[in-house]
């Protein structure tokens, strides 16, 4: 539970970082800008995703090595890969979605 914390924190300190990169942009007026915008986006959701799941992957597989017959530590493995499917799902959205987007608005990008 402790270290699910920690990650959220460090993933809304990621955020609140990227704040003032998205508060000074200009706002987009066409739909490639848009669509630029989104990219820009959704290429930090990609790496702060990607990284979590490559860790709740590797934090999972040490809990699972090293749960010894431990029925406690094989469920919360067990939890630990749910998210990190989670994770790669959200990631794996964040790579379809500007695409997706842009054939819906007669774009390609």
């Amino acid at each position: 539970m402790k270290n699910s914390v920690k990650i959220v924190s460090a993933l809304a300190s990621a955020a609140i970082a990227s704040a003032p990169m998205l508060a000074m942009a200009q706002a987009p007026s066409t739909v490639s800008g848009v669509i630029s915008l989104l990219n820009g986006i959704l290429g930090i959701f990609k790496v702060i995703f990607g990284i979590a799941a490559v860790f709740f992957i590797i934090y999972a597989a040490f809990l699972y090595l090293t749960a010894a017959g431990n029925e406690e530590k094989v469920k919360k493995a067990g939890q630990q890969l749910l998210y990190a499917v989670i994770a790669i799902a959200i990631f794996l959205v964040a790579e379809v979605l500007p695409s997706l987007i842009s054939s819906v608005l007669g774009q390609r990008g």
